[in-house]
């Protein structure tokens, strides 16, 4: 993190960066909950939060009460940890603090999140993961996708495809084509049917014309005689 102050403008600013390194990932992935006064907030990032505030607590507290108007930016894992450390800076060091967070982690329980709401403002990139990945939401998804009717989803996929629009046209059913999921060997043996349909066509057609050439021979051989 990186920490300083405008003594013309009077106010500092706490910037915590985002992952960055092994040690990074181990602390986004520590995500059991923990217990805060009654709440829950993601354990990986709070202790990090109570290192930065336990370093930063008394100079920040001396800056706020010559007035200063104290900042916390983050991105990411950053911005969970901001989130948290303003949280600590102002119920447990009494500070006036406004926290900006980009892409934030679930790390408090709702009650607490409405909590931090005065103070704490987060911006999400539409559909980001990131803010979305708690393991509530991952326990969530799990059962979802365990419920999912995936070979009706395959099926529906799969003729959509031109793979599919080909079998469907040369008068493979998709039930023939379920052994192998594979979207590359569906269309194998797709255009295989395809081209076995198209060959059987031609040797008829060829077959037609020969038999024409020899009617229109035998016919005019007979007007020769």
């Amino acid at each position: 993190f990186y920490w300083g102050y405008n003594r013309a403008e009077k106010f500092a600013v706490l910037c915590v960066r985002g992952t960055d390194g092994v040690k990074d990932v181990l602390t986004d992935l520590d995500i059991l909950p923990e217990d805060y006064r009654g709440a829950q907030v993601h354990r990986g990032m709070m202790g990090g939060a109570k290192k930065i505030a336990a370093k930063l607590a008394k100079p920040l507290q001396d800056l706020h009460a010559e007035g200063f108007r104290i900042f916390v930016i983050g991105h990411s894992l950053g911005a969970g940890t901001g989130a948290l450390c303003a949280l600590l800076l102002k119920e447990e060091h009494g500070m006036d603090v406004a926290c900006y967070a980009l892409a934030t982690p679930a790390v408090a329980d709702v009650a607490l999140a409405s909590r931090m709401r005065g103070y704490v403002n987060t911006l999400v990139c539409a559909d980001d993961v990131v803010p979305r990945a708690s393991l509530h939401n991952t326990r969530l998804m799990n059962e979802e996708l365990t419920e999912l009717k995936w070979g009706k989803l395959m099926e529906e996929d799969f003729r959509k495809t031109k793979a599919g629009k080909m079998a469907e046209y040369v008068g493979v059913k998709y039930d023939e084509l379920r052994s192998d999921w594979s979207i590359r060997a569906s269309q194998q043996q797709a255009f295989a049917k395809a081209k076995q349909v198209s060959q059987d066509l031609g040797k008829s057609a060829a077959d037609q014309m020969r038999k024409m050439k020899l009617a229109a021979g035998a016919l005019a051989a007979r007007g020769l005689q």
